[in-house]
């Protein structure tokens, strides 16, 4: 794996299977993971197990279905100064589609 350490990540799906373990592993890979889906009751669960980890993750509400949903979570987490910093030339991981530069 690429070092991630300092990266920022966005992962989708993150509140369960494939995505909630992307995010556990690329936060302990140090990135830190804004971790995206539609329960967030199910993220702050995950946003605690990364803290709990010595990591930092960022929830968003997302539903990649709906692009007013997407367009609103990516300016809420562009209001996150960590994120805002930087969001660029990152890694961004999808549960269903691997990962990829920006």
């Amino acid at each position: 794996m690429t070092n991630i350490n300092g990266k920022i990540a966005l992962v989708t799906g993150a509140s369960s299977g494939i995505g909630a373990a992307t995010a556990l592993k690329l936060a302990e890979a140090g990135a830190k993971v804004g971790i995206a889906a539609r329960r967030t009751d199910k993220l702050e669960g995950l946003q605690k197990e990364i803290a709990s980890g010595g990591g930092e993750a960022l929830v968003i509400e997302m539903d990649v279905v709906d692009p007013a949903s997407v367009e609103a979570s990516v300016k809420k987490a562009g209001g996150c100064l960590w994120f805002d910093r930087h969001s660029r030339q990152q890694c961004w991981p999808d549960a269903a589609f691997g990962c990829g530069s920006v």
